[in-house]
């Protein structure tokens, strides 16, 4: 990770939407309650709480809630120049339970050393030593183990990943059908 751009905690209404959006840096967003439903390209797909989707640079995406419930939820924006990291383009996957304090302990430090939903990132005056450099070291171990939790899986296979669909009457339908009928209890 050569820097991070921009951190964003979201609380936000049913009828929430960010369209269109593209940038030069990677992003992954993370659902931390209710559900959030994303597009890039031909995919699209629904993510719940401990679902995480990634964005690789240059690529247009949009994000919004289902219209029916609230979500909360962040996103990362980070500049990185490793190839690897196209393992994860255009996934969305589920965070292991395990590695969910990492992504806490990268809030938090966030929260104390930035000012967060400011674009581009500004450091607080007040800002405890180093943390920068653990914000940064944080990003950089969650990306590394859920590489390695993923690594011999078809879910970081192209097109493969949890609420991740390519688009269809069908596939539409039914995710309608399981959000009014089964999800809303």
């Amino acid at each position: 990770v050569d820097g991070i751009v921009s951190v964003n905690c979201y609380e936000l209404a049913p009828n929430f939407i960010i369209e269109n959006d593209v940038h030069e840096y990677w992003e992954f967003l993370y659902v931390d309650g209710g559900e959030v439903c994303y597009t890039e390209g031909n995919i699209s797909g629904k993510l719940r709480q401990g679902d995480v989707v990634f964005h690789s640079p240059g690529k247009i995406h949009s994000t919004f809630c289902n219209e029916k419930q609230s979500a909360s939820f962040f996103n990362v924006i980070f500049d990185c120049s490793s190839d690897i990291l196209m393992k994860f383009d255009k996934k969305a996957l589920r965070v292991p339970r395990d590695l969910t304090f990492l992504l806490k302990k990268l809030i938090a430090e966030c929260n104390r050393s930035y000012y967060t939903s400011s674009y581009p990132l500004k450091m607080k005056e007040d800002a405890p030593l180093g943390g920068s450099q653990l914000a940064k070291l944080y990003i950089e171990e969650f990306l590394i183990l859920m590489l390695r939790a993923y690594e011999n899986q078809e879910a970081v296979e192209e097109g493969k990943g949890v609420g991740s669909v390519q688009n269809s009457d069908l596939t539409e339908q039914i995710c309608a059908y399981l959000s009014e009928n089964i999800y809303s209890r």
